[in-house]
């Protein structure tokens, strides 16, 4: 059977073929960041981080300047890894960090 189809018109069919694997993962960490951003105004922070299992800290972003202080340390020629070296706090911090 042939389908007969008016010139610059695409069925919608071709159009959806058309969509790549590229798009749909993009559109999906878009929407998923929307979701997130949305949730987080509506609900707050907390319940969000809680909801996906992730303590979160007061103030956020609290653990970055454990990172900082380690890496100044490191950096003074410190010993970053040995516990309480740096920061009373005792992060695990992974190597990439520092």
């Amino acid at each position: 059977m042939v389908t007969i189809e008016k010139a610059g018109h695409m069925s919608s069919s071709r159009r959806l073929r058309s969509i790549g694997s590229g798009t749909v993962v993009a559109l999906g960490i878009v929407g998923a960041g929307v979701a997130l951003l949305a949730l987080g105004r509506v609900v707050g922070w907390d319940p969000t981080c809680r909801t996906f299992g992730v303590t979160p800290l007061q103030p956020p972003f609290f653990d970055m300047h454990v990172i900082n202080d380690y890496a100044a340390c490191a950096w003074k020629g410190v010993d970053a890894y040995a516990p309480h070296a740096c920061n009373v706090v005792n992060f695990n911090i992974p190597p990439t960090w520092l």
